[in-house]
């Protein structure tokens, strides 16, 4: 009883659904952690079964970060294109900027470019033993920057856009 009691009170609302690819979406929840701290969950959803499927690809963000976050998320967007990669490399990155979480963790934004698409990368980061910050591998996602007027505009406003999910639902 006390476990459905807790489903229930930690269960996801969709703020915001912003279109990735043609399939692909990025959806961004809002949600309370086991300890009650509210995060938003930002993750790729792919069409499948006439439906959206979660993929690995996403992380949480601490609520109370989330203006901090859209604000950086902007900063990259808006920093000068990257280079195309050379040299056998898969892309180009360049670290904009960070987010202290706590003297030990932060979200890392960073500008990224490939051979086919430029994005903006956000990452949890912790210190490592010799102090330096070291960016999780897991706990990251790429925006496209078509997609991140979207992303940002549902980190600020925080309240479910009813009639777009509506339509992407249909649209499944």
């Amino acid at each position: 009883m006390n476990t459905q009691n807790e489903n229930n009170k930690n269960q996801n609302k969709i703020i915001k659904d912003v279109p990735r690819f043609e399939n692909d979406i990025y959806r961004i929840c809002a949600w309370t952690g086991k300890k009650g701290d509210p995060f938003l969950d930002l993750h790729v959803f792919y069409r499948k079964d006439g439906g959206f499927k979660k993929a690995k690809e996403g992380m949480n963000i601490l609520v109370k970060f989330r203006r901090e976050v859209a604000t950086a998320l902007m900063t990259a967007k808006n920093e000068p294109e990257l280079p195309m990669p050379t040299d056998g490399k898969k892309c180009e990155t360049r670290l904009v900027t960070a987010v202290e979480i706590s003297e030990t963790q932060q979200y890392q934004i960073s500008k990224v470019r490939g051979p086919k698409n430029s994005s903006v990368r956000i990452c949890y980061a912790a210190k490592g033993d010799n102090g330096n910050f070291i960016p999780s591998g897991k706990k990251a996602l790429s925006i496209l920057e078509s997609s991140i007027d979207g992303v940002v505009d549902a980190l600020s406003s925080m309240e479910p856009d009813t009639a777009e999910r509506e339509s992407m639902t249909q649209a499944a």
